[in-house]
C-alpha cells in the first residue's frame, strides 16, 4: 500500500508520524476538505493538540493505524451518505474511538441511532465555532484519558465506504474478504513467515530512525476493550455535552426573546450559569452572560427615565447576578440611591392664589396694568407645569414689560430656569441610554445616523462632563479596538484603520498603540474557496425569506447579514458561514436558517463557492 502523506506532510505508517503522534496531548484526525473549517479547528485547538488531515474515511483508518490514541472528527460534507456505514466500520475496529461528526440538523435525525447508541460521541451542527469544537474535542481527549488507548479489531486496515474513494493501492495477493479463510498447511507456514519478514523490517527502520524519535515511548498495549467504567464514563461525558449544547441553546432564545432574567427556570441568566455549573470557563457561557448584562444594564437606563426606581432596580440586581464586574454597576448604583432620595423628599407645596373675593377686597383699586401681570405669571405658571418652556418664557418677558412686581418675575424666571436644565438633563440621559443600548446591541459606528458613536458624540458636544459619558465613552473604545483587531485579522484593512481612527478619540494613545501592534502582524485571511461568486449568477429555483427576529422588531433594529456558502454539485448550499453582520449576532441564525433551506439550479461549473448581503428591515425596502 502506498503511503499516505499527513497533514504535516509526514506518511502516517512511518516511525517518524507515530513519534509525532505520541508526543502531543491528544491527537485530532479530521475527515475534512474544507478550508475555512481546517482553519477554525486550527485556531480552536491552539497548541494544545495536534491536527491532522484525512481527505477520506481510509486515510483516517490509516492515520489511526499509527495513532490509535486520538479523537476523530468527520464533516459529513466529505463522507455523504456512507457516513453510517464509515462510523460502524471505525467503532468497531477502533473500541474506544471518539468519534465527533459534523453536519446539518437532517444529517443529525439520519444518524440518530448511532448517536444514540454511543458509536457517535458527540454531533456538533454546521456552522461550526471555536467555542463548541474546542469544548467537544476536550471531552473527547478526557475520554481517551479515561481508558486504554484503542486497538485496532484485526491487523488489516479495513475498507470503509466513503464518498471520496481512496488512491488506488497495489492489488494484494487474492482476493480481499472481510473475514479471511482459515490457512492450512504451507498456506499457514507461508503466513507465519509473513509476519516474520514484516517484524524483521519494522526493527530495521526503527534502527533506521533518529535516535530522539526510538526513545519516545512506546504506543500503550492495543486490544484492551470497553470496560462497563470506562463505557458509563463515556455515555456521561455524552450527556454533559448533549446538555451544554441544550442549556447554551435555550439561553439565546432567551436573550432574544428579553427573558435576561425572569421568568425564574427559562431565563438566560440561569441557563449561562447553569452550564458554567457543568463546564466551568465555558467561553459561549461567559460572553452569553456578559451580553445579558450590557442589555439589563441598558433596561436600568431608561427604567431610571422613566421614573421607575423599582424597574430599575431589579433590572439592576439581576445585571450584577450576571456580571459582577461589569464597569459601569457602580454608576448605575448611585443614580438610582438619587433617584430614591428624590422620591422620598417632600415637596414645596405650591402657594395657593387667594380667593377671587378676598383678592378684590383687599385690593380693590387695582389697575388694568395690575390684572394683565397677573395674568401674565398665572400663565406662566401654568406653562411650566405643563413644561411648555416656550410659551413660559413669552408670558415671563410680558409680564416683564409690564414691571409690576420685580420679584414676582425673577421667581417665576428661577422656576422656568429650573424646568429647562431638567429638561436638557433628561434629553442627555436620553442619548446617553441610546448610547448604551446601540453599544449592547454591536452598533458601534453604523448607521450613520443611529450608532453608539452618533448619540456619545452628541452628548460629549452638550455636555462632556455628563455623569456616565466617560464610562460609555471608554466602554465604546475597547469595542471599537477588539472590532478593528478582528477584522485586521480577516484581512479588511481599510474597515480595521477607519475602527481605528473612530476608536482614536475614545480609548488611551496605550490602549490604541497595543491594539494597533496586535493587529499589525495579521495576515489577510485566506477564502475558504478560491474565487467566491456573487450569488447572483446562480439560478435559484427554491426561496424562502428569512424569519425576521422577534426581539430586532419590537426593539426597531434593522441590520445586514454577509454569508459566504458552497452550492454543491446538486443545487444544496452547505458549509454555510457569517462573514460580516450589522450588528453582529442579531440576524445570523436567521440568515443562515434560511439560506439551509434554499435549492439552486446545479453550478454550470461543478460545486460552486458564492457569497451574498441579507438585509434585514422593517416595513418597504
Amino acid at each position: 500500500m502506498p503511503k499516505r502523506a499527513s497533514q504535516s506532510g509526514l506518511p502516517a505508517d512511518t516511525p517518524a508520524f507515530q513519534s509525532a503522534s505520541r508526543d502531543a496531548a491528544g491527537n485530532v484526525i479530521a475527515v475534512a476538505t474544507n478550508d475555512a473549517m481546517l482553519d477554525l479547528l486550527r485556531s480552536a485547538l491552539k497548541d494544545r493538540h495536534r491536527l491532522w488531515r484525512a481527505s477520506d474515511a481510509s486515510q483516517a483508518a490509516e492515520l489511526l493505524l499509527a495513532a490509535p490514541s486520538s479523537v476523530l472528527l468527520i464533516d459529513v460534507a466529505v463522507t455523504g451518505h456512507d457516513t453510517g456505514r464509515i462510523v460502524e466500520s471505525l467503532s468497531g475496529q477502533f473500541p474506544g474511538l471518539p468519534i465527533l461528526v459534523t453536519g446539518r440538523r437532517d444529517d443529525e435525525a439520519a444518524l440518530s441511532a448511532l448517536i444514540s447508541s454511543g458509536a457517535i460521541f458527540r454531533f456538533l451542527h454546521k456552522p461550526l465555532s471555536e467555542d463548541r469544537a474546542r469544548t467537544f474535542v476536550e471531552a473527547g481527549v478526557r475520554r481517551l484519558g479515561e481508558q486504554p488507548p484503542p486497538k485496532p479489531a484485526a491487523p488489516a486496515k479495513p475498507v470503509a465506504a466513503a464518498s471520496t474513494p481512496p488512491p488506488t493501492a497495489p492489488a494484494p495477493t487474492g482476493p480481499r474478504a472481510s473475514s479471511p479463510p482459515p490457512l492450512r498447511g504451507l498456506g499457514r507456514m507461508a503466513a507465519i513467515a509473513g509476519l516474520l519478514l514484516v517484524v524483521v523490517a519494522a526493527a530495521a527502520l526503527y534502527l533506521q530512525a533518529p535516535r530522539d524519535a526510538r526513545e519516545e515511548p512506546p504506543l500503550p498495549a492495543a486490544g484492551a476493550t470497553r470496560t462497563p467504567a470506562a463505557a458509563q464514563a463515556r455515555a456521561q461525558d455524552l450527556a454533559q455535552a448533549a446538555e451544554i449544547e441544550r442549556l447554551l441553546g435555550e439561553a439565546e432564545r432567551a436573550l432574544e426573546e428579553g427573558r435576561y432574567a425572569e421568568p425564574a427556570g427559562r431565563n438566560a441568566i440561569e441557563s449561562f450559569r447553569a452550564v458554567l455549573a457543568k463546564d466551568t470557563g465555558n467561553a459561549a457561557a461567559l460572553d452569553g452572560l456578559a451580553r445579558t448584562a450590557d442589555l439589563l444594564l441598558v433596561e436600568t437606563e431608561f427604567a431610571l427615565l422613566d421614573g421607575n426606581p423599582a424597574a430599575a432596580a431589579s433590572a439592576l440586581d439581576a445585571a450584577r447576578i450576571a456580571n459582577p464586574q461589569h464597569p459601569r454597576l457602580e454608576q448605575f448604583s448611585t443614580q438610582l440611591a438619587a433617584e430614591r432620595a428624590r422620591l422620598r423628599a417632600p415637596s414645596r407645596p405650591a402657594t395657593a392664589p387667594p380667593p377671587a373675593a378676598t383678592a378684590a377686597a383687599a385690593a380693590p383699586q387695582r389697575t388694568d396694568r395690575e390684572l394683565q401681570f397677573e395674568r401674565a405669571i398665572a400663565s406662566a405658571r401654568e406653562a411650566i407645569a405643563g413644561s411648555q418652556t416656550v410659551q413660559a418664557a413669552s408670558w415671563i418677558a410680558r409680564a416683564s414689560e409690564l414691571g409690576v412686581d420685580p420679584a414676582a418675575v425673577q421667581q417665576i424666571q428661577a422656576q422656568l430656569d429650573a424646568l429647562r436644565a431638567a429638561t436638557e438633563r433628561e434629553e442627555r440621559a436620553r442619548l446617553l441610554a441610546l448610547a448604551n443600548q446601540r453599544l449592547a446591541q454591536g452598533r458601534l459606528t453604523e448607521p450613520a445616523g443611529d450608532s453608539a458613536q452618533h448619540y456619545l458624540d452628541l452628548l460629549r458636544a452638550s455636555d462632556p462632563g455628563f455623569d456616565g459619558v466617560a464610562d460609555t465613552a471608554a466602554l465604546l473604545g475597547e469595542r471599537l479596538l477588539a472590532q478593528a483587531k478582528r477584522v485586521a485579522a480577516e484581512g479588511r484593512a481599510s474597515e480595521a484603520e477607519k475602527l481605528f481612527a473612530a476608536a482614536a478619540g475614545l480609548a488611551s494613545p496605550e490602549q490604541l498603540l497595543e491594539a494597533r501592534a496586535e493587529a499589525a502582524p495579521a495576515a489577510p485571511r485566506p477564502s475558504s474557496v478560491a474565487g467566491v461568486q456573487l450569488e447572483s449568477t446562480l439560478v435559484r429555483i427554491a426561496h424562502a425569506a428569512p424569519v425576521y427576529p422577534q426581539r430586532a422588531a419590537s426593539r426597531g433594529i434593522e441590520g445586514w447579514v454577509e454569508v459566504e456558502f458552497t452550492v454543491s454539485a446538486d443545487g444544496r448550499p452547505r458549509d454555510a458561514r457569517i462573514v460580516d453582520a450589522d450588528p453582529r449576532g442579531v440576524f445570523d441564525s436567521s440568515a443562515l436558517a434560511a439560506i439551509a433551506s434554499w435549492r439552486y439550479e446545479p453550478p454550470p461549473g461543478g460545486e460552486t463557492r458564492v457569497g451574498l448581503r441579507l438585509r434585514f428591515r422593517l416595513g418597504p425596502g
